[in-house]
């Protein structure tokens, strides 16, 4: 936005057409999502891609975490669209509503029925102020066996949330008597975009 001049930074994914997949929230304080939100359809924008080059599925991989909330979904749907041969990939996301899961509902479904993502569970802040980490504690034995067979862990949407994810799958790890969290990082099993 030019009264602005502060680049903004979307995570985005790839459709299964070819097509850039993004999902923006319109922010009651944000800048470029009222900027967006009030363009006319058809109109055009400026943008780059800066390329996320630690951000990728492993070569060859056969199973997949991804965690996600709000709009940290997309390059997600970008994955699972490109999962050709069917490997597992369990999806934990978190929103602030069932209304705000809307939005991907039918085009997550529509991956899980098509066999591109193999689970889908989701949470809902309004309910209680639950969030996706709690659906990752809830799944602690899941989570912990992945990592032990080197499954990757991805992570993308808010910082805080990024971060509660990293704090529970960290107490995870003492619990069970494995590696410190770091180990997974530095490995590359656990990636994260977080904005």
């Amino acid at each position: 936005p030019k009264e602005d001049e502060q680049e903004r930074l979307y995570s985005i994914g790839s459709g299964s057409n070819g097509e850039i997949v993004l999902y923006v929230k319109k922010h009651f304080l944000g800048v470029c999502s009222h900027l967006l939100a009030g363009l006319a359809q058809n109109s055009t924008i400026e943008a780059r891609i800066v390329p996320n080059k630690k951000f990728y599925p492993p070569e060859g991989y056969r199973s997949l975490i991804l965690v996600s909330n709000g709009t940290g979904i997309a390059p997600f749907i970008g994955m699972a669209s490109e999962n050709k041969l069917h490997a597992k990939i369990d999806l934990f996301w978190g929103g602030k509503s069932v209304e705000d899961y809307k939005l991907y509902e039918e085009e997550l479904l529509s991956l899980q029925s098509n066999g591109k993502i193999s689970s889908l569970r989701t949470v809902f802040s309004e309910n209680k102020g639950l969030y996706v980490q709690k659906l990752i504690a809830e799944n602690e034995q899941e989570v912990c066996d992945a990592l032990k067979q080197g499954t990757s862990i991805m992570i993308c949407g808010s910082i805080a949330m990024g971060q509660g994810v990293l704090e529970e799958i960290g107490l995870m790890c003492r619990n069970n008597n494995m590696p410190e969290i770091d180990y997974y990082k530095d490995n590359g099993q656990i990636k994260m975009d977080c904005y």
